[in-house]
């Protein structure tokens, strides 16, 4: 073939390949001008019976009417309660082509797929009240995200540690409101205390309530627990060298070990425990703290002064066993003390005797 048939072959591919890029450049140009882009979040939570694309996009460059729309369609059922299901980009493009939507003015981007999770309701909802009088903090009023914050925080207050709270992107708008203008309801709408929660917030105005909206919080734990310092041998007991207290987080309660050092210092070791793992109540085996006959340290207080006096033992225990000790050999007075270390025991609360340490008589 001479270099003129060369030529000529190649002129058609040129014309389709100009032609080509013509019609791309004008549905990019359609899209900019007449559509907007779906973006696909990561995770998601679900109240009702189906997946809508609202439930798991967020819609952006679009009319109101188009927003609801698109929003409305419904892209699969929703788990069951309690469950979760994995809503994929592919699906989302199923959904919206099954409703006759023209992928060509439509970006869709974000995630690859959407974990969507489903709050288990319990039967009887927990309606919590939040007090609606304006609270100022450095001179400024709370949030709705301050408020729940706050209401998580409390009911974790009594388990001595702290909640930390992420919220869904979905409700950052909602998050923003503030007590100056509005009045709050916080009602669960799922039984457990961690991981990823529904909650239903109602927003009153002037005592009227102006919108309902269900709220999606990712709640995790956070607590100051104790972990193997070094590792530590089957049957060993355990010294103060064995162990740390460091800060954890979780996401389910019976998950927490042990928060208290002296609670573990003195027992002993059931299993092997590796550097660096949490301690649990069932990797150790009770060891006697305090044996009969023992002279103990004993702390008791009051009104913030500490009284150190020493006692002996009438019985052995173990760490939080409540023991009877003896100020000397030959008095007849006793009192209740509470194993609290090795060789250690502590005054019970609200009993008071001699050298301010609580008796217990004959």
């Amino acid at each position: 073939m001479n270099r003129k048939d060369c030529d000529n072959s190649m002129k058609p591919r040129r014309r389709w390949n100009v032609m080509h890029a013509a019609v791309f450049a004008s549905l990019i140009c359609a899209g900019n001008a007449w559509g907007g882009s779906i973006s696909l979040w990561r995770e998601a939570v679900v109240t009702g019976d189906s997946v809508k694309v609202s439930d798991v996009c967020q819609l952006q460059g679009f009319s109101g009417e188009t927003a609801k729309t698109y929003g409305d369609i419904i892209v699969t059922d929703s788990p069951i309660p309690g469950g979760s299901v994995i809503v994929s980009i592919d699906q989302l493009r199923g959904a919206l082509r099954g409703d006759n939507v023209n992928l060509a003015t439509v970006i869709l981007r974000g995630a690859t797929s959407c974990d969507v999770s489903r709050p288990e309701r319990i039967a009887a909802k927990e309606k919590v009240e939040v007090e609606t009088k304006t609270v100022r903090t450095g001179g400024a009023v709370r949030t709705l995200r301050n408020v729940i914050e706050e209401y998580l925080a409390d009911e974790f207050a009594q388990e001595g540690g702290t909640a930390r709270v992420q919220f869904g992107r979905a409700s950052d708008s909602l998050l923003d409101l503030r007590e100056r203008d509005y009045e709050f309801e916080i009602t669960r709408t799922s039984g457990k205390k961690l991981g990823l929660i529904g909650l239903e917030v109602a927003v009153l105005a002037d005592g009227e309530e102006v919108q309902s909206v269900p709220v999606m919080a990712n709640v995790s734990f956070t607590k100051t627990v104790v972990v193997a310092a070094r590792s530590v041998n089957s049957g060993a007991i355990i010294s103060d060298e064995d162990v740390k207290a460091v800060q954890r987080s979780f996401t389910r309660l019976d998950e927490v070990g042990m928060s208290d050092l002296n609670a573990a210092i003195g027992q002993r070791a059931k299993r092997y425990i590796p550097f660096g793992k949490m301690i649990m109540n069932r990797d150790l085996e009770t060891v006697p703290l305090v044996k009969r006959g023992q002279v103990v340290e004993v702390h008791s207080g009051s009104g913030g002064v500490v009284v150190v006096t020493a006692a002996k033992s009438l019985s052995d225990g173990a760490y939080g066993d409540v023991i009877e000790l003896r100020t000397n050999d030959r008095g007849p007075e006793k009192f209740n003390a509470v194993v609290t270390g090795t060789g250690q025991a502590t005054v019970l609360i609200g009993q008071v005797g001699i050298n301010g340490l609580a008796m217990a008589g004959n």
